[in-house]
């Protein structure tokens, strides 16, 4: 009686009804009677005074689209097929709401499945010493990688702060070196896009020079979202698994920062397919957010 109750609150909405968890509602009753209530508990004894077909109860169910089977790889084998490591791939599902519903998927790791490591750091002056570190730490992250899959790259980018005061200092002598031994800032550059040689990377990021800007948060947000847009920049496999580390020692920049919010966070038209390449962008604050950053060296 108490489900029927509730299910009663609901008398006259048919959405409503069968909205509610163990709710159905009757559209036509085989006798009239304003006393008879359209929505009621579906193990009601109401259900005999329905029409036949006049009864809206639906069900969870799904239908299976695409269920191609697990894939199998061996270890050094050259990878030259889509990889299924999810079955099924594609289903259409009919839920209700509140009423929970089981899903088998079956799930296996493919042996040497092939790994994109992208290491984005901020160079910032207080970042010195970490560059140092990681120039030095480079080959033992790829020889570590390597004991988990053959098919490993590494890729390096680096990022400042947008050019555009108040985080950065534009006055011309500066802006050139704004801090003793400093590169001119910049948002982002895509320095070593994703290689299988470890040497390069440790190169990369001992021959990337320190940068500077004014106040304490750093463009982060703003490169992380172009690293991972600039697909063919950076250079990641479709077939594989994906990491980015961001390292940094500060916060990001968000929108609103900045002179009267203009400047701050990713503002305006966005190149976010890679058509805008060179060595980097700079200002990425007033007129749009720039392009990808291409290799620099």
């Amino acid at each position: 009686m108490d489900a029927d109750r509730r299910c009663h609150t609901y008398d006259s909405s048919c959405s409503s009804c069968i909205q509610t968890p163990g709710c159905q509602w009757c559209s036509s009753f085989m006798t009239n009677s304003s006393s008879r209530h359209r929505c009621y508990s579906s193990s009601s004894s109401n259900n005999n005074i329905c029409l036949p077909n006049s009864v809206v109860n639906p069900q969870n169910e799904h239908v299976v689209l695409e269920n191609r089977p697990l894939t199998e790889i061996e270890k050094g084998r050259p990878i030259d097929e889509d990889i299924v490591q999810l079955a099924p791939q594609r289903m259409k599902l009919l839920l209700r709401k509140g009423v929970p519903y089981n899903i088998t998927f079956r799930f296996r790791l493919a042996t040497d499945y092939p790994v994109d490591l992208y290491y984005l750091m901020d160079l910032s002056k207080s970042m010195e010493d970490d560059k140092d570190n990681l120039a030095r730490l480079g080959s033992s992250l790829a020889a570590t990688m390597r004991n988990l899959t053959s098919k490993f790259k590494l890729g390096f980018g680096s990022y400042v702060d947008k050019v555009v005061m108040p985080f950065a200092n534009v006055h011309p002598k500066r802006v050139s070196e704004p801090c003793s031994g400093c590169a001119q800032p910049y948002s982002y550059r895509n320095n070593l896009p994703l290689d299988s040689d470890d040497r390069k990377f440790t190169e990369y990021v001992r021959n990337t020079p320190i940068s500077g800007n004014v106040d304490a948060p750093e463009g982060g947000l703003d490169a992380l979202m172009q690293a991972i847009v600039c697909w063919k920049e950076v250079g990641w496999r479709r077939q594989a698994r994906r990491l980015l580390i961001l390292s940094t020692d500060a916060t990001f920049h968000h929108a609103g920062d900045g002179r009267g919010g203009v400047g701050g966070g990713i503002l305006g038209e966005r190149a976010t397919d890679g058509r805008q390449m060179g060595r980097g962008y700079v200002r990425g604050g007033y007129g749009g957010h720039g392009g990808c950053g291409g290799q620099v060296g």
